[in-house]
């Protein structure tokens, strides 16, 4: 679970701060840079949450069953759930409009789509130390 300072700041401050990471991500035009942007500001941990959630996300969208999800991508049954009630709410939508086959196709978010397919197909690797090793080692290529 992430942990965030109790000392509150203020809310112009907090958009400012939002406004400008945005600003920055929208300015990263290769996936080479996006992919350094994310590992220097993300731990490995947070990094891993991230893309679990996205791939929960666009599964569900795309109609795989709360076993299916929690199965393949090692999240519980109440992280689908929470997921599922936000995509409902509609908390999604500008992301899941995004990712839509009429949105622009590129290379990148193909590749993105045949990873996820990759990981519903073949399972994660199994538990214990390392097991994120050989998805890095693809995401890399």
């Amino acid at each position: 679970m992430a942990q965030v300072s109790s000392k509150k700041i203020k809310k112009e401050v907090l958009l400012k701060i939002a406004d400008l990471l945005v600003a920055h991500i929208a300015s990263v035009r290769t996936s080479t840079g996006a992919r350094s942007f994310i590992q220097e500001l993300f731990t490995e941990t947070e990094q891993i949450m991230f893309a679990k959630r996205f791939a929960v996300i666009i599964m569900l969208k795309d109609g795989y069953n709360y076993q299916q999800i929690q199965k393949n991508l090692g999240v519980s049954s109440s992280t689908v759930a929470r997921l599922w009630k936000s995509t409902v709410r509609g908390d999604f939508d500008t992301l899941l409009k995004q990712c839509t086959p009429h949105a622009r196709r590129t290379k990148s978010s193909e590749k993105l789509e045949g990873m996820i397919e990759t990981i519903v197909r073949g399972g994660l690797p199994p538990m214990g130390r390392g097991r994120w090793k050989g998805v890095y080692e693809k995401t890399k290529k």
